[in-house]
């Protein structure tokens, strides 16, 4: 698997560049279609989720750390990050802006705003740096381009996750026992087929809060301390950001102590081995990902075009106006529009999971995803998650396109330079 994403550089550089992203994103459509077929026609619910637990917890920190622990500390352009870091900020805040109008056309609750903010910032800025990013612009300008995946990858890690993590430990410390109660009534009551009635009213929030019948229920406010410590810990103990710390301290300690600039060779194999294994497996998973989940993207297809469209057009033309601010050029500049430009990443779903649990069984999430489709409603939790699940099977297909029209656009107009070297 590993041979179909990585080609031999010497014979596929002397092709032209649409034919270098041709090439890799062909690649990776055969990948997606075999887990497709494999997750079709040889189910098994436990191989998704532990492909994609090999993926997060071995092969992305291992790519991670030799692409840092093999660079010199100095020689990285740490602007590159920031860019990242102020590209996801100002998203944000735009988000927070277009959530506050919204929010005073149709008042709803504080958590079912920041719930909707958190979907929307998700589909519109979490980006497949590593699985999509590296073997494309490794395809266009050569394996020197890949610590500028990486790089832009420690910008998520730095600021958007623990934001995220951020906001799931302060649902946390909200009382959700009530919560918990109710949705193992509605799974039940969905078993036994029987139409379980909530409260009339457009607030989730209100549907399932505590009642005041049940003074027992004690309320408490979120903690500050604990939520931070919650964060840090988690934060901490993430594979990738375990393969950055590692990195950086690698870099920073032992090349320098031993003032060389050779990986050593009893690391270098089976850390490039791991490696290796990223870009296959995860398009394999991917396409594990979109069986039973074809019609996702029709659910909600007008609140998802508006986020392709944010994500695949002005999340990159924000991102080439920060570059030339920040003044990156040449192949930094291009490769960050890039980057900016490949769709949402399984890790995505991972998060909006993490915040909106599923409790229901396969069976009846096929049910729901059917009747949603057909016209009913589900509760927002299920909302979420087909929407964010719709942004990256539609983002997945529409990739090698958007990723040539956007490097054709970069080409034609000159941007951060013309006759740019790919060697």
């Amino acid at each position: 698997l590993s041979s179909i994403c990585q080609p031999s550089l010497t014979s596929s550089m002397t092709a032209s560049s649409s034919e270098r992203i041709a090439y890799e994103a062909i690649s990776l459509l055969v990948l997606m279609l075999l887990g497709y077929l494999c997750g079709r026609y040889y189910p098994s619910k436990f191989m998704l989720p532990s492909l994609n637990r090999f993926v997060f917890n071995l092969s992305i920190p291992a790519t991670v750390f030799k692409g840092l622990a093999t660079k010199d500390l100095d020689s990285l352009n740490w602007t590159f990050v920031g860019l990242f870091v102020l590209l996801r900020v100002i998203s944000a805040a735009a988000i927070v802006v277009w959530q506050l109008w919204a929010w005073r056309r149709k008042r709803t609750d504080a958590q079912t705003v920041l719930a909707t903010l958190l979907v929307n910032w998700i589909g519109s800025t979490w980006m497949n740096t590593i699985i999509f990013g590296i073997p494309m612009l490794t395809a266009l300008y050569g394996p020197k381009v890949k610590i500028l995946n990486i790089l832009a990858a420690m910008g998520s890690l730095i600021f958007q996750l623990p934001i995220m993590l951020l906001i799931f430990a302060w649902r946390q410390e909200l009382p959700t026992q009530q919560l918990d109660q109710r949705f193992e009534a509605t799974s039940a009551a969905s078993s036994e087929h029987v139409d379980l009635k909530l409260p009339p009213t457009n607030s989730y929030r209100q549907a399932i809060e505590p009642s005041p019948a049940h003074p027992e229920t004690p309320t408490r406010r979120p903690r500050l301390a604990s939520m931070l410590k919650f964060v840090g810990l988690r934060l901490l103990k993430t594979p990738p950001m375990i393969g950055i710390v590692a990195g950086l301290l690698y870099s920073a300690i032992v090349r320098e102590a031993f003032n060389s600039d050779a990986f050593p060779d009893w690391i270098d194999g089976w850390i490039r081995r791991l490696g290796d294994c990223v870009t296959p497996l995860a398009a394999f998973c991917l396409g594990l990902f979109i069986v039973e989940r074809e019609k996702a993207f029709l659910v909600y297809w007008r609140h998802g075009l508006t986020l392709l469209a944010c994500k695949f057009v002005f999340l990159p033309l924000l991102c080439l106006g920060l570059a030339y601010a920040l003044g990156l050029d040449g192949v930094e500049g291009r490769s960050a529009v890039l980057i900016a430009s490949l769709p949402v990443a399984i890790a995505g779903f991972t998060l909006t999971q993490k915040y909106f649990p599923d409790q229901s069984t396969e069976a009846q999430q096929q049910s729901c995803l059917d009747d949603v489709v057909a016209g009913s409603e589900v509760n927002r939790h299920e909302e979420y998650r087909l929407l964010i699940a719709g942004q990256i099977i539609i983002g997945s297909v529409l990739m090698a396109p958007l990723f040539l029209a956007w490097d054709a656009v970069l080409e034609s107009t000159g941007a951060f330079g013309s006759n740019i070297d790919a060697n």
